[in-house]
């Protein structure tokens, strides 16, 4: 058991067998809590001894007759416990088994805090990473949340293709990115309410280069270059800056060319109308092939009930 720093209540987080019939915590709450809040591991040879657990439920299904409850902690702070049970037809705990639990719990705790250390950085990464981001888009005013929206739909569609654990990390990362080399586009063409001309428009395609740029330089964010660098290469090789196609783009950027694509087509412009979900689909799907990842397009479609719910959410 794990305590929630919001909360600072005990929750199950692993248990052995992994599943427990219906309605059972599968520990005993009250020893649980009496050793975190004491502050020491604690044995408990007889259930049936201790008069605070008469009419715990714990005792009375008969699950359990001797416990061990084990802090974890570290000489910063008490993260929670490791509760063992024996049943009735068991031998009870000894002092020795409390001792050798208590030893584990010390020796576990030290990696389950570097552990929550490093996701707290991740998250605090995350959070500043995508300040950034809208910090850049603010410049736009046409844009509103099309960082935050593009990211959410580049993770849709990255559970449905099963990505692994760090390209979804990497999508976390980079798709709030992915624009951040507008930053050093002229206001002039950033910010036009028309349509672009020829010439602004090579310019504004720059934003590439300039994102993929400031991200090199960054340590820790070489990983996502390809998202910034990327996200407009087409799969028949004709989009820019690179002219890749196929799998010379990295999958994380074609990804994210889908779920970019959608969101321009489904966003208001000063020089147009937003597209209707509908037809942006048809649109997506039309292109598979040629513009886009045929997978990729396939995962769009496969999530689309669920992009389509959180476009009436907005």
């Amino acid at each position: 058991l794990l305590v929630e720093p919001d909360t600072d209540q005990l929750l199950l987080k692993a248990s052995v067998p992994p599943s427990l019939p219906h309605n059972q915590k599968g520990y005993s709450k009250t020893l649980a809590e009496r050793c975190f809040r004491h502050g020491e591991s604690l044995l408990c040879q007889d259930v049936h001894a201790d008069e605070a657990l008469h009419g715990a439920r714990s005792v009375k299904q008969g699950a359990m007759a001797s416990v061990v409850c084990a802090l974890l902690r570290t000489p910063r702070k008490r993260l929670g416990l490791l509760h063992l049970d024996r049943g009735p037809l068991q031998q009870p705990f000894t002092e020795s088994e409390l001792h050798l639990a208590d030893a584990i719990a010390a020796s576990v705790a030290v990696g389950i805090e570097c552990a929550q250390v490093v996701e707290q950085q991740r998250e605090q990464f995350v959070q500043t990473v995508t300040t950034l981001a809208r910090a850049v888009e603010m410049r736009d005013q046409h844009t509103g949340d099309h960082t935050k929206r593009v990211t959410n739909y580049a993770l849709l569609l990255a559970d449905s293709l099963q990505v692994p654990h760090g390209e979804r990390h990497q999508l976390q990362i980079g798709t709030p990115l992915h624009d951040i080399g507008k930053i050093g586009i002229d206001d002039a063409i950033l910010r036009k309410p028309g349509k672009l001309t020829p010439d602004e428009f090579d310019t504004m395609k720059t934003h590439t280069l300039k994102g993929a740029d400031i991200i090199e330089k960054i340590g820790g964010l070489h990983t996502v270059v390809p998202i910034v660098r990327h996200h407009h290469e087409r799969w028949d090789g004709t989009g820019y800056p690179d002219g890749l196609g196929r799998d010379q783009i990295a999958l994380t950027a074609r990804i994210v060319a889908v779920a970019d694509a959608f969101d321009a087509m489904t966003s208001h412009r000063p020089y147009r109308p937003a597209m209707p979900a509908q037809l942006a689909f048809l649109e997506i799907l039309s292109k598979a092939g040629t513009h886009f990842d045929p997978t990729c397009v396939q995962a769009l479609l496969g999530v689309r009930p669920k992009i389509e719910s959180m476009m009436k959410q907005a």
